[in-house]
């Protein structure tokens, strides 16, 4: 059927497919003026064929089966040998279907059937009630046909084993494989017309039959009759007649589940093939067939060749491939659509590269819009923070003023006073510089070297009051001689949104605490951003980053912080991510101590 269906999509397939359909009425009244009596060894040895291809069948079954069981064990025993992070198990179950590509999902299991990690992109599930999962839970290897509208939506066989830690088992990985690699299998057995194969679990449910759906119950009388005489006598070779024709049934074991393979052939229909097979006129006809397939392929390839030239260069355009332009190669009809084709690929270039800039544009605008909620969010807090050095200023001025009204002025005293006047006010001042730094757009700022602790003492400067407000210790462990290449601003604004973004999820608790420490990883800085939360839920883990997620209630956040703070720590060829490895909540950042436009953003492997 997908053969006849691409025939159909492709022109060429359809134009060779029609000459080849012509070319071979020629060799059907060959074949039909040289076809004579066929002999009885033809019929025993297409017998003895028949029984080979069950037995070999039955051996690339059990070889497939025991692939599976051999694989998952290895990747269990991985599992087994040490702990490993949610993305260490997703980039060796990635690695292992990369090396085995019949493998289609491999997936984790803790002791009650739900979904631990997946391979694919998949929602997490629940297999509590399948035969493999549980059987995994006694120790065993097992595998067994399922069929899931939920998942694969096709046939697929499913291998489950134990992971054990400690002695004892604490998770069930399995594997799932398409049952169309069995039908494959089972098909690349040569069998003349009137001979099949197919395969049928413990319950005579169909796993792999040329005509029946998977998990269908056996219909013709001829297959039931054969199943039934190998499930009660257990007779590899069976011959029996069924209302005007002779089978022969060849039967073997298969898998876990009681399952049989079973090959069938009506043997009247044979000494019918047989009558009139001639070898000659056969390979003469192939001959024939051949040649006239390798001409109207050569023909038709030459005379197709711009239509496949077009089909190629728009399937490229698909894929974002903006450069890809057509050569005309006849000055004909193929020429007109080729131009037209490049002047369609030339627009959609000149709109994507507008796209692009206006998208550049808004994520600014994003950015400062963010800033500014974060402003306003400590504007309360700042306000506390500048009109308790005023109130301090103010009470110096009232008692100079009334030591003077009182002639008790003393110089020493009115000294005293003036300095703490002015380290008050340049407390007002430092404090104003910071608000008026963060509030500008800073996205077009020059790379300058700046102390990695003057841009936390301004983030902490910023965020101080409203923390003190609900009693959150804040500490910073940075040297002060660390230093790097980068935007102060934007990257003073990843700092504050990350401290708010943690006091917004401890405010509640009990213990609450901010921890920032910066050490120096040669050409890197490391930095960890910890708090005393319990963690991410792991549902959250791949969501978190994403822009406009937000766990807060309506209103009270826009779920821009951390998207935002990736992108900036992305401009600075740097890596932010989540460590669900760790006791509380924590965030790491790697940035490069010198900047280059030149250089590609680094992986979080090249980083750590």
């Amino acid at each position: 059927m997908k053969f006849i269906q691409s025939i159909r999509k492709n022109f060429r397939n359809r134009i060779i497919s029609y000459l080849a359909v012509s070319s071979l009425l020629p060799v059907f009244v060959l074949l039909a003026v040289s076809y004579s009596r066929s002999l009885d060894s033809f019929q025993t040895a297409t017998s003895q064929h028949l029984e080979g291809v069950a037995h070999e069948i039955s051996l690339k079954t059990d070889l497939w089966n025991q692939k599976n069981k051999s694989l998952i064990a290895l990747v269990a025993n991985e599992l087994s040998d040490r702990t490993r992070t949610p993305q260490e198990q997703k980039r060796l179950f990635a690695n292992t279907i990369g090396a085995n590509p019949w493998i289609v999902l491999i997936h984790t299991l803790d002791l009650k059937g739900n979904d631990l990690i997946r391979s694919d992109h998949d929602p997490l599930r629940k297999y509590g009630d399948r035969v493999y999962f549980q059987e995994a839970l006694r120790g065993n290897v097992y595998s067994e046909a399922v069929y899931s509208k939920q998942t694969t939506s096709k046939p697929a066989l499913c291998t489950g084993a134990p992971v054990f830690k400690n002695g004892k088992i604490n998770q069930v990985i399995c594997f799932c494989s398409y049952m169309e690699v069995l039908k494959l299998e089972i098909g690349s057995d040569s069998m003349n017309e009137s001979g099949y194969a197919f395969v049928v679990d413990g319950k005579n449910q169909v796993i792999a039959h040329p005509r029946l759906a998977f998990l269908s119950p056996l219909q013709d009388a001829v297959e039931i009759r054969a199943v039934k005489a190998y499930r009660q006598g257990r007779q590899d070779r069976f011959e029996f007649s069924e209302g005007d024709s002779r089978y022969v049934s060849y039967l073997q074991p298969a898998g876990d589940d009681d399952a049989m393979i079973a090959v069938i052939q009506n043997q009247d229909e044979v000494l019918r093939q047989a009558r009139g097979y001639l070898l000659a006129p056969f390979s003469v006809a192939l001959l024939v067939v051949l040649l006239c397939c390798i001409l109207s392929y050569v023909g038709i390839d030459r005379l197709t060749k711009p239509i496949n030239d077009l089909a190629l260069a728009a399937n490229e355009l698909s894929h974002a491939n903006l450069k890809v332009r057509v050569q005309p190669s006849t000055d004909d009809e193929m020429k007109l659509l080729a131009d037209a084709f490049n002047r369609m690929a030339d627009r959609i270039e000149a709109h994507t590269n507008e796209l692009h800039q206006k998208v550049a544009a808004q994520s600014q605008k994003l950015i400062y819009s963010a800033k500014m909620s974060s402003l306003g969010e400590m504007a309360g807090s700042i306000a506390h923070e500048i009109n308790n050095p005023l109130a301090i200023i103010n009470l110096y001025i009232q008692n100079l003023k009334f030591n003077l009204e009182q002639g008790k002025s003393n110089p020493d005293k009115t000294k005293e006073a003036l300095t703490k006047m002015e380290s008050t006010s340049l407390r007002i001042t430092q404090i104003i510089k910071g608000l008026r730094s963060f509030s500008r757009d800073g996205s077009r700022d020059p790379m300058q070297f700046e102390n990695l602790s003057t841009i936390l003492s301004d983030a902490q400067t910023l965020v101080s009051q409203s923390l003190i407000k609900i009693s959150i210790r804040l500490e910073i462990q940075c040297d002060p001689g660390l230093a790097l290449k980068c935007q102060p601003v934007p990257l003073c604004q990843v700092f504050v949104n990350m401290i708010l973004n943690a006091k917004d999820a401890i405010q509640n608790l009990e213990e609450r605490w901010i921890s920032i420490s910066a050490t120096d990883a040669n050409d890197k800085i490391f930095i960890r951003i910890r708090d005393s939360g319990h963690g991410i839920p792991t549902a959250l883990h791949d969501r978190i980053m994403e822009p406009f997620f937000t766990t807060k209630a309506a209103g009270e956040g826009t779920g821009l912080g951390l998207s935002i703070s990736k992108g900036i720590v992305e401009q600075h060829h740097g890596k932010i991510w989540y460590n669900p490895d760790s006791d509380h909540t924590e965030f790491c950042l790697v940035l490069p101590k010198f900047y280059s436009k030149n250089l590609e953003s680094p992986s979080s492997e090249a980083l750590i």
